[in-house]
């Protein structure tokens, strides 16, 4: 069987609801709502996808997908079953499921509905699955096209960790982006803009969220509203530990004496040696 592959058949005939193809003396069906509207003639030759119908039956369609099992792509986030995985779409009629195995036990890690994941299809016992690359799969085939410093390029996450953020551009350019860097929690699948800011040795691109100078904005707004809900006053300053800031304004200790900074030249803030106020 040519499960996940794209190949030539030949149409033996017609039925009521389809048509009957043939690839190396074996059979298969082809609904005629698959067929891309296209009326077919006994004896021509077609190009076709090998899928597993909603019944698991094996079943032909001529919309010709954009990943198989031995090309990878970007698949479309449909929905999700917690109980299962996400269905994404790869370009047929029929969304393919992405195993609950393959995804973070943490739930709000999960890809939602208009994300993006790099990944391969897969035959799994008699099933047909959308497996994510990993890092070690996607440089194989990475984009050796040079990125510059402040570049702006957008990404899709394929991985999350205490480090950071994993992201692949559609050109397969492989980008990370370290905790420190992110104003939020991020998703697989999620797509965000992201600035070069260095190469690193693994052959990928350590980069920043983009807007740099808006984000001083954005964090001296968390600083300010906090001070505004403790009466004033905060026991943190430019001397305080990193882990601390980070778990109290999630952001990292450079960020938050930027925005200290900031809010000091505006005359907002007073600093002090272990606290700071609110004027």
């Amino acid at each position: 069987m040519n499960l996940g592959l794209i190949n030539e058949y030949i149409v033996l005939k017609e039925t009521d609801i389809g048509y009957t193809l043939i690839l190396d003396d074996l059979e298969y069906f082809l609904h005629k709502n698959e067929t891309n509207f296209r009326e077919l003639k006994d004896g021509e030759v077609v190009k076709a996808f090998l899928y597993l119908d909603k019944q698991s039956r094996p079943a032909l369609t001529l919309a010709i997908p954009k990943i198989t099992i031995e090309n990878p792509g970007f698949a479309t986030v449909i929905s999700s079953i917690k109980d299962l995985g996400v269905f994404v779409n790869i370009g047929i009629s029929k969304d393919i499921l992405l195993s609950k195995d393959e995804l973070p036990e943490d739930f709000k890690l999960w890809p939602i509905e208009g994300d993006k994941i790099f990944g391969i299809l897969k035959i799994k016992g008699n099933r047909l699955l959308f497996s994510p690359l990993l890092k070690e799969e996607i440089l194989l085939i990475a984009n050796n096209d040079p990125l510059f410093e402040k570049d702006y390029i957008d990404g899709y996450i394929y991985n999350v960790s205490v480090y950071g953020i994993n992201l692949v551009s559609e050109n397969l350019h492989l980008l990370f982006a370290h905790f420190s860097n992110l104003r939020e929690q991020h998703r697989i699948g999620q797509k965000i803009n992201v600035q070069v800011t260095q190469v690193n040795e693994d052959d990928y691109y350590v980069t920043a969220l983009q807007g740099r100078l808006s984000t001083i904005e954005i964090d001296s707004d968390t600083i300010l509203n906090y001070l505004k809900k403790h009466n004033g006053e905060m026991p943190y300053t430019s001397k305080s530990k990193p882990e601390v800031i980070f778990k109290v304004f999630n952001i990292s200790k450079a960020s938050f004496k930027r925005a200290l900074g900031n809010l000091y030249k505006q005359k907002i803030v007073l600093l002090e040696e272990e606290k700071t106020i609110l004027l």
